[in-house]
């Protein structure tokens, strides 16, 4: 992978633009360690160190100047839960979720990637689009649709006469029982 435009941001000092040049990269299908690992890199030189221990823990590379980045994202994210651990990495990572035991484990975080684990990467297969609705469906849709308003409309004005009827049922006992006896001991003028 060409790293040409990552390379004349950095030299221009744009890392914001060498940042979302790698960040574009990172949705491509295949996995490629080498741009985690420049993603990591300019987030470390943007001083944003739980991402750059992120991206450089899932590059597999274990240098000396990453290794307080890579332990303060494992400090934040407990490894006890193999899946949710994979939740909080990289899409292009968390895409491989039969690797999440061994991404978990310590031989990953003192060796990061070796050869045979590189080649059960599977490459990423998006799905395609939607076959279009044929009238039936948009029809039966649209009916369900109508119908969901018409009862939701249904059961609120069910609430408010309920409501109604409730508090005139209430107002009816109080005049009735509290307010009848008092009017009663009201003196005629």
């Amino acid at each position: 992978m060409n790293f040409d435009l990552v390379d004349q941001a950095i030299a221009e000092g744009k890392l914001w633009r060498a940042k979302e040049v790698l960040q574009g990269r990172l949705t491509a299908p295949d996995f490629n360690p080498n741009t985690l690992r420049r993603y990591g890199e300019v987030l470390l030189a943007m001083g944003d160190k739980i991402e750059a221990g992120r991206a450089l823990f899932c590059s597999g590379y274990r240098f000396p100047e990453y290794v307080e980045a890579i332990e303060l994202f494992l400090a934040r994210n407990p490894r006890d839960n193999p899946s949710r651990f994979l939740s909080a990495l990289p899409t292009i990572v968390r895409r491989q979720g039969h690797l999440a035991e061994f991404i978990t484990s310590s031989e990953f975080e003192s060796k990061g990637w070796t050869s045979e684990v590189l080649a059960k990467f599977q490459p990423f297969t998006p799905k395609g689009p939607k076959p279009p609705k044929t009238w039936r469906q948009r029809i039966s849709e649209r009916v369900k649709n109508v119908l969901g308003v018409a009862i939701a409309i249904f059961f609120f004005l069910s609430f408010v006469i309920g409501l109604f009827v409730v508090l005139r049922t209430i107002w009816s006992f109080f005049s009735f029982f509290v307010l009848g006896p008092l009017w009663a001991r009201l003196p005629v003028f």
